[in-house]
Formats: structure tokens, sequence, C-alpha cells
């Protein structure tokens, strides 16, 4: 397959470690995406969501800042898009945001956790275009207990050439109670 850089620590970032070794690829870890760089030859990054909002400024910039950061620094590193044998461009590279599906919900997390995956999600679906054709970028919003279910989708992801700007949900969507919701 290719060489690929996956950041984060939770249960989802071990998942796809595995679910993408499994699959072929080379695949280097990272603890934070804020600190980490890119090397020669990686041409798929997974970002996932940090475990909480409770390491301050550095877990809610691994959602922020850094996808920007690196997906720019991927695109810039690779090669341009190339042309397939239909005469179809693909993609040299891939960014993958791992979301938690709580904080996609407003409500079921911290207002900053909302806010800072609202900011990652905004940032990927307006980028897409922008870095198009070159790079792709997509999300998956997974909670920890679903990551079985991340092997076949980020096989799809990965081998999809013309799919970029979408965000999957794994499972059922978190519904918070609420006073007017029985």
């Amino acid at each position: 397959m290719g060489q690929a850089l996956v950041t984060g620590t939770t249960s989802a970032a071990e998942a796809a470690a595995l679910a993408l070794s499994a699959q072929g690829w080379q695949v280097r870890r990272a603890a934070q995406a804020s600190t980490a760089a890119l090397s020669e030859g990686e041409s798929l990054l997974v970002i996932a969501t940090p475990a909480d909002d409770t390491d301050g400024a550095g877990a809610l910039d691994d959602l922020t800042q850094a996808p920007a950061r690196l997906a720019s620094a991927m695109a810039e590193a690779l090669p341009p898009a190339s042309l397939d044998s239909s005469g179809e461009q693909r993609a040299s590279g891939q960014v993958i945001l791992i979301l938690d599906p709580s904080a996609l919900t407003p409500g079921a997390a911290s207002p900053a956790r909302v806010a800072a995956q609202a900011a990652a999600l905004g940032w990927m679906r307006g980028a897409c275009l922008s870095l198009a054709p070159g790079l792709r970028l997509n999300a998956i919003a997974c909670a920890p207990s679903q990551g079985a279910q991340m092997a076949p989708v980020l096989d799809w992801l990965t081998t999809a050439h013309a799919v970029t700007g979408q965000m999957l949900r794994l499972g059922d969507e978190a519904r918070p109670p609420t006073e007017w919701r029985r």
C-alpha cells in the first residue's frame, strides 16, 4: 500500500493503526497531531480526536490547527495527482479525521469539545476542494466501542479515489436526554 501516520492515543487511533497495518500500510504512530511531523513517503494521515479536552490547549490544537498544518505539509510534499487509465485524476495522498460522535451532537460533550470538532469538520469540508485533486480529506465519527467497524470503512476510503469532503458516521447517534424528549 504505502506509508501512513496515525496520531492519537485513543482506542479509535489504535483500531485505525491495526486496520491499516492489516491492509498492508506501513504505519507510524504519534501521540499528538499538534507535535507530529510527516516523514518522507507518507501518503496517508489519520488524525484521531484526543480522548478528552482535559489536556488543555494541546488537545484542542490537535483538532483545530494540527490537521490544517499537517495536510498543508503533506500537499506540498506529495507529487501532483496522476491520471489513471480512464483519464480520471488520482490523489497522491489522503487525510482522515477520526472524530468523537458525542462531540458532534450538541449537549453530549463539553462546549469546547463540540466547538473544536465542529471547527475541524468545517475546515475539512472547506479545504477538501482547495487541496483536490492532489489530496483527499474525509472524516469518520467513531465511538471507541466501534473501532472494529472502522476497518472496512478505512479500506474503502483508502481505495475510493473520488471521495473527498465526506463525514461518515459509524454506529448509532448519541442523543442526550432532554426535558422535551422522553
